[in-house]
């Protein structure tokens, strides 16, 4: 069966003392690129990839709808297969963004969190990140997106010896994405430090760790969405509520 996030998430976390770390997605904006590092190969598919359901579902305080990734177990058994639903193959990979560079100042960033520079010849106004980033998506039309990533991995022998800009063009069905890579580096010790240390990308894109410090032995439960006292459970620095099911799907990239 599909995996439902909405009437799972309640008994699989804890209640958090402090701040959960949320696993967050690599956003690349429009016309604009986010530089990474990757933390996966495909050679021996160290990657996750399988068939997901991308759906839009209705937000549950019933402000529009978000984005939901359901996993396909197979045209036989899944329901959502046969309601006529087709699944599509995407990738899951981890990546370390070092900055999102965006073509023209966000709003909704405070000043003191983005500095305008001068990139490739041209000016972004640039977001430090400096963290781990999950990369999901589908194979592109004619897989071109996964075949990149092969091409590149056949040229280099591997993914992870150098950075990568990854460059977005367009929205919707025209999205267009390029990932020109840059000269081979050694991998800073900051990155390096992660390897080994991620959640399990397969059981990030099921849904069943969703986030960074959740310990992966069934213990992480979700408490009742209120307190004892009936008060709403206080949000955490990302301006969510940390119990809430719907919050944390808006923190989701999948």
């Amino acid at each position: 069966m599909p995996y439902d996030f909405d009437n799972e998430v309640e008994a699989r976390y804890t209640k958090s003392s402090g701040s959960r770390q949320w696993i967050q997605p690599l956003w690349v904006p429009i016309n604009g690129f986010s530089r990474i590092r990757l933390l996966e190969d495909v050679n021996g598919h160290v990657t996750y990839n399988n068939y997901f359901h991308r759906m839009e579902e209705p937000r549950n305080d019933g402000n529009g709808t978000r984005r939901v990734n359901k996993f396909c177990d197979g045209l036989a058994t899944c329901v959502i297969c046969a309601s006529g639903h087709k699944a599509s193959r995407m990738f899951f990979i981890w990546t370390y963004a070092y900055f999102v560079a965006h073509p023209t100042r966000p709003a909704d960033l405070k000043k003191d969190t983005i500095t305008l520079q001068t990139l490739m010849g041209r000016p972004y106004w640039v977001e430090e990140i400096n963290g781990p980033r999950l990369w999901s998506s589908t194979y592109g039309k004619d897989e071109q997106r996964w075949l990149l990533l092969k091409s590149y991995h056949a040229s280099y022998d591997s993914l992870t010896d150098r950075d990568y800009d990854l460059q977005r063009y367009g929205e919707g069905i025209e999205t267009l994405y390029q990932m020109p890579p840059r000269d081979k580096a050694d991998m800073p010790e900051e990155v390096a430090a992660l390897f080994g240390t991620l959640p399990d990308l397969s059981k990030v894109a099921k849904r069943e760790i969703i986030a960074l410090d959740q310990k992966d032995d069934g213990a992480d439960k979700v408490v009742n969405l209120n307190d004892a006292s009936g008060a709403r459970v206080p949000e955490n620095e990302y301006g969510v509520n940390v119990e809430d099911p719907d919050d944390i799907n808006d923190l989701l990239p999948f």
